[in-house]
């Protein structure tokens, strides 16, 4: 350390360790060959050695590198060292903590579909068999089925479970009609036939507002082969599959782009009233319950 102030007259020392009162000059002896240098020397005047550490290693590197060498090696022990750093930064921001994993959400475990007597002679399971009926009549049901008769079942739908809904609910709500969620994706309003990609979105888009599911409790990955993580469809897949309603072509394969017929879409939803059934009979079992029969 140089030293700043004179040891005779405490008068403030120059740079190079010289008062200007008393002339009184402060020298640092050389530790290797014993010449008295002034503070600020950066090598010894008697045999020219570095006075300090940092100055005999650069005079060492310069010997061994040249100027464009040393500027590589700074770069490339900068960025090691910033990496360091910013992984050591990232650890510790980690901290130890041990997180147990995650259950999954209420909704997003798989619902089964129970075929109980109770459910299917309910009065709205009855209704919505007469409805489905009513539209495929003199239809073969094997056929790929058109946009228009998928809006016609979701309409069937709409028709009989959305009282459930609205007795039950508490933040969403279905429309009121199919055409309502056709407008919300525009890209299946200009198709003629009814696709399973087309069907699961539409099907899907109804149980999030009946169900009040939420989007992001699926979105985390498909189990079908032709479904890529972040697809559009990942969660109506995911979440059809789940309440058991299946109108995938297989098991493995969902078949986005492919037909569908309008007995699969007319079981699907049935599948979906019976599941309505079973959450009324849970939390409002009038609305299920047969008419009491009142003989006089």
């Amino acid at each position: 350390m140089r030293q700043t102030f004179c040891p005779r007259c405490d008068n403030l020392l120059s740079r190079s360790g010289h008062c200007s009162i008393c002339g009184y000059q402060v020298k640092v002896t050389c530790h290797h060959c014993g010449h008295l240098n002034i503070p600020t020397a950066k090598y010894c005047g008697g045999c020219g050695r570095g006075t300090t550490f940092s100055i005999r290693y650069r005079k060492l590197l310069n010997s061994i590198f040249n100027p464009f060498q040393q500027i590589r090696l700074k770069r490339f022990f900068g960025g090691i060292a910033f990496g360091t750093l910013l992984a050591l930064f990232a650890f510790s921001s980690m901290g130890m903590k041990y997180y147990a994993p995650e259950a999954l959400p209420e909704e997003q475990a798989v619902v089964p579909v129970q075929y109980e007597k109770s459910v299917l002679n309910s009065n709205i399971i009855k209704s919505i068999d007469s409805d489905l009926d009513e539209i495929c009549a003199d239809k073969d049901r094997k056929k790929i089925a058109t946009l228009k008769e998928l809006c016609q079942i979701m309409d069937v739908m709409i028709k009989n479970l959305n009282h459930i809904a609205l007795r039950i609910n508490k933040k969403k709500y279905p429309l009121d009609n199919a055409e309502s969620y056709l407008e919300q994706e525009p890209s299946i309003k200009k198709a003629e036939t009814a696709t399973r990609g087309n069907a699961a979105i539409m099907f899907f888009a109804y149980l999030t507002d009946f169900f009040e599911l939420k989007y992001k409790d699926f979105a985390k990955g498909s189990s079908y082969t032709d479904i890529p993580r972040f697809n559009i469809m990942e969660a109506p897949s995911s979440a059809l599959k789940n309440y058991g309603i299946n109108i995938s072509a297989t098991d493995e394969r969902f078949g986005v782009n492919d037909g569908i017929s309008l007995d699969e879409l007319c079981k699907a939803a049935r599948h979906v009233a019976i599941h309505a059934v079973q959450k009324a009979n849970k939390e409002a079992p009038d609305l299920t319950a047969l008419p009491e029969i009142i003989i006089e």
